[in-house]
């Protein structure tokens, strides 16, 4: 993960895994316009790419702060995420179907097991 000051421009700089941008040239990958302002996000700009979507966003045009910028920055890739507003509603909708999911899972086990349990016994009693 590259800070937000010192970068060298270099190929690697533009590609499209890489979660933000500072510092450079213009990058020339798809889906690098800023999709609140639809103005293109350059190198030497603070931008921020979504996680899920891919698409890229201008720090201010989503409401990031300079210091929310370098927290965002200076962590290793992968302990701190950032998703778009969209993909963040998206994401809070599919955790709960999945905990829903869980939930729903843990009880049909539990009602299995009695089941399972309370037919032995009666296989018992036959037998």
């Amino acid at each position: 993960m590259a800070s937000a000051q010192g970068r060298k421009n270099s190929n690697s700089d533009t590609k499209k895994s890489q979660k933000f941008k500072t510092v450079g040239g213009k990058s020339s990958d798809k889906n690098e316009d800023c999709q609140v302002c639809s103005s293109p996000v350059e190198m030497d700009q603070k931008g921020i790419e979504c996680e899920i979507c891919k698409h890229w966003f201008h720090a201010n045009c989503v409401d990031i702060e300079d210091s929310e910028y370098e927290v965002l920055t200076s962590h290793k890739k992968g302990s701190i995420h950032w998703y778009c507003d969209d993909c963040n509603v998206k994401s809070i909708e599919l955790l709960k179907l999945v905990f829903n999911i869980q939930e729903k899972m843990q009880k049909s086990e539990i009602k299995s097991e009695k089941m399972k349990t309370e037919t032995n016994a009666k296989f018992q009693k036959i037998e």
